[in-house]
């Protein structure tokens, strides 16, 4: 924004009118040019709001596309907000306008895809315009129990060697992964390990980074076997 330069005429003591308009532009978001105690000279070179409104929205309905909630929009409840009973902070403005919120934690999701979120989890969302000048409402996450979740996942085949294991989200249709198991006392297979995973036995996973790329990993800890000759 330009800079504004005000000042009053030598030997005035009170605003001109120029300057009590001046005044008023400049709080509403315009630039002065210039002006002197007789006229305004204005040159308004943008007039712009730079306040970013924030919303509570609560997921009203599963998602509508890859990412895409159909939500409401929330209060805080000023009758419940030092209630110690249990009671929600938070009332619905209206239970019939509905939004669709993107939420940022899915803005690339699976192929094959599954809702992060639930009826009733919590977007904190903003607007904000795409590359065709469209509204579009974008917001963070809020899950009841976490801002994501661990994902279930069914092994694709029986384990073997190495520390991988391929596998599909959510159900036995979803997205193929590959998933990287942890195994204690430096054990490097699989298939010499408990429990002994086999093809469409359920893992729970979830997605870590590591500082260049993302990837799944099991969030059991594998034990190593030896296999022994026993008699009797």
């Amino acid at each position: 924004m330009a800079e504004i330069n005000l000042s009053l005429a030598l030997g005035t003591t009170e605003p001109s009118d120029a300057e009590i308009l001046a005044s008023t532009i400049t709080t509403s978001g315009g630039d002065i040019a210039d002006i002197t105690a007789a006229e305004l000279i204005v040159r308004v070179l943008h007039i712009m709001s730079t306040r970013t409104e924030w919303k509570l929205f609560r997921v009203a309905s599963e998602a509508t596309g890859d990412g895409l909630y159909t939500c409401r929009i929330y209060d805080l409840d000023a009758t419940d907000w030092a209630n110690e009973a249990g009671t929600s902070k938070i009332v619905a403005v209206s239970d019939v306008d509905d939004y669709v919120v993107l939420n940022l934690a899915e803005f690339d999701p699976e192929s094959v895809y599954v809702a992060h979120l639930a009826v009733g989890d919590i977007i904190f969302a903003t607007q904000l315009t795409d590359d065709e000048s469209n509204s579009r409402w974008v917001g963070i996450p809020l899950r009841k129990d976490n801002a994501d979740r661990p994902r279930m996942a069914y092994c694709s085949a029986d384990a073997s060697t190495g520390k991988t294991i391929a596998a599909t989200l959510d159900t036995t249709n979803g997205t193929a992964i590959t998933v990287h198991c942890e195994i204690a006392q430096a054990g490097t297979d699989l298939d010499d390990a408990q429990p002994r995973l086999k093809d469409n036995d359920i893992m729970f996973v979830s997605k870590i980074w590591d500082g260049t790329h993302d990837y799944w990993r099991c969030l059991t800890v594998f034990q190593p076997t030896e296999d022994c000759v026993c008699s009797t």
